[in-house]
Parts: C-alpha cells; structure tokens; sequence
C-alpha cells in the first residue's frame, strides 16, 4: 500500500559505510530541526554560554574546525556552543550544531583526546542519525493511526516521543558512529589510537541504565 510505497521511495545508502537506511526528512526540514533544538538549548544555557575568548572555548572551535574541514560536508550550517557546566557531555545536533559542556573539556584536557568525542558526535550528524530516527517515528506515526481504533492515542503518542527523541542512539548507529569519527580523526591528522582509553575514562562518569 501506500505506506509501503513510502517506505521504499525513501530509503537511502549511507555512503561513508553503505548501510541502506529510512530518511524520511528533508535536508532542509533537518537543518530547521537542528537550529530550533540548538536555539533550545542555547536558551536555556544563555547564562553559562562560555565566551568566543575563553581558552576553552577557542580549543572546542580549533579542534572542531579541524574535523569539520576534514569531513568535507560544507552542506551542514556548523556552529560551536561551549557551555560552562560539570557535564561529562557533548553533542552534534542533526545540521552541524556542536554542544560542548565544560566538565568533558577538564577530564579529557588533550586537542587529540577532544577530538575522539567530537569525532563521534560530528559523526552522527554527517551520517544523519538524527533525522533516521525521526524517521523511525514517523513510520510509527503512520501505524499510530491505524492503531488509534484500538488503543489509546495518548499512550501510542508519548511511546513515539520516547522512542524519537529521549532515548539515545543503538548500538548499530554507535558502532556507525565510532567508526566514521575515527576515520575523520585519521583525515585530520589527529591519532585514533587514543579512542578506547577516551571511552574508558568517559565511561565511568557515565550513568548506568
């Protein structure tokens, strides 16, 4: 049927691995999603936004313009947020949109040991995880209608939002992840040996689940 059409008519091949994934969103539906959750987030951060000046600030955007220039995806709108918090955190929002908090900025110390996350994170976005992940709601909102006339829509509504946005990426896009960022770092000119000690130190200040 139709939502078999639209399936098919939207898959995609990740050119970076050659998966054949869902991307139902649009370049430009995904740049506008990616500036309005990076706005969201400055926002709610506007009092602890690190200064263009600050020396940490100036390592983020050196290290990050490092990797940027060397992934080739001028397409992106690439901007640098630093926030001063103890967050062991870092993030690249669907569209190029770097967020870096300020406590994984102290543990890791190095450019290289820096450049392993922002690797990662930068990988995410130029392997549009984000938006397959919309996608991945958005097939479900295509069934939600079909499953209205039996359960509760308010249950099937929150269980998307869940899905879509809360909880983090699988294994299989991590695993994407991990492989395309130390390929950037290899192209940068950084050392991608380093990764499995930065992972180790990052993972025991990371919350169990």
């Amino acid at each position: 049927g139709s939502g078999t059409y639209w399936y098919v008519s939207h898959l995609e091949v990740l050119e970076e691995t050659g998966r054949k994934r869902l991307i139902g969103i649009s370049n430009k539906d995904e740049l506008l999603l990616g500036q309005q959750a990076f706005a969201q987030i400055v926002a709610q951060h506007q009092h602890d936004l690190v200064s263009p000046m600050n020396p940490m600030f100036v390592k983020v955007r050196r290290v990050a313009e490092r990797l940027i220039k060397a992934s080739k995806h001028p397409e992106l709108e690439w901007q640098v947020a630093v926030i001063d918090s103890d967050q062991i955190n870092a993030m690249c929002l669907p569209g190029g949109k770097v967020v870096v908090f300020t406590g994984i900025i102290k543990l890791l110390r190095s450019d290289n040991a820096l450049a392993v996350v922002l690797s990662h994170e930068i990988a995410h976005a130029i392997a549009r995880h984000g938006a397959e992940k919309l996608s991945f709601m958005q097939l479900l909102m295509w069934g939600s209608f079909l499953l209205n006339m039996v359960f509760d829509f308010g249950l099937i509504t929150r269980m998307m939002l869940v899905l879509g946005f809360q909880l983090p990426f699988d294994r299989k896009r991590e695993t994407e992840a991990d492989m395309i960022g130390l390929d950037l770092m290899v192209k940068a000119c950084y050392d991608p040996t380093e990764a499995p000690v930065v992972f180790a130190k990052i993972s025991k200040y990371t919350p169990k689940v």
